[in-house]
């Protein structure tokens, strides 16, 4: 079976579900999560967007408010990869004023930050505070490294990006992960590894479907290979 038919398959079957459990949210929330699965992310922000409607003012009963988190956290990715950055930190900034511990919009809250180069000394506190829990997480590693780099201390940010480019059994290593590290060896002046390791991002990158992120490494990668000529 085709990719696009499993999708069309599943979406069928968590709608149905969900129709069959009109008011169950969990049941509710598969369907935008299907679809955006399937990549049809204005589709899976709307579905997200009409279950908050539909729940948010109901605060009786945790398992619901955890539906609606994960919710907003999937809306925070949505909006990032349509670069609407300041929708995705606003949907975070609503999760942690409910979940102030959740260390997880807070990792992601801290690395738009970082990736921004604003508010840089309370994105590292929320990112520490991320790694401290989870320690060997390795998006937190790489936001760890990231914003190390974003204020300067570009020793501390080698030692944790290397750390998050480690192999992870049945993972490889994201594109992005490779870019922070070949930015790193860049200001160190290790010109010869992060030519490397940027030809390694591309490689990783071209696996994907972000070509934004592409074409910004891609020209990354030529001001490397001038530089080393």
């Amino acid at each position: 079976m085709a990719i696009s038919e499993k999708h069309d398959a599943a979406f069928a079957a968590a709608k149905a579900a969900a129709e069959k459990q009109p008011h169950n949210p969990r049941f509710a929330a598969r369907v935008p999560w299907v679809l955006n699965v399937a990549k049809k992310y204005d589709e899976a922000a709307a579905g997200y967007r009409a279950l908050l409607k539909k729940y948010d003012e109901q605060y009786e009963k945790d398992d619901l408010r955890e539906v609606l988190r994960d919710a907003r956290l999937s809306l925070s990715a949505l909006a990032v990869n349509k670069q609407d950055l300041p929708q995705a930190e606003e949907w975070l900034e609503q999760v942690l004023d409910e979940f102030p511990d959740d260390v997880g919009a807070q990792n992601d809250l801290g690395y738009l930050w970082a990736d921004q180069n604003k508010r840089l000394d309370r994105s590292l506190r929320m990112i520490e505070t991320a790694l401290a829990a989870e320690p060997d997480n390795q998006a937190y590693l790489d936001s760890h490294g990231w914003i190390l780099y974003r204020v300067g201390r570009y020793q501390e940010a080698l030692a944790a990006q290397l750390q998050a480019v480690e192999p992870r059994p049945g993972r490889e290593t994201d594109g992005v992960v490779l870019d922070h590290l070949a930015d790193i060896y860049s200001a160190l002046n290790k010109h010869k590894e992060a030519l490397e390791v940027r030809r390694r991002a591309v490689m990783a990158l071209e696996k994907s479907d972000e070509q934004g992120k592409i074409k910004e490494v891609r020209a990354k990668l030529a001001a490397d290979e001038k530089a080393q000529h």
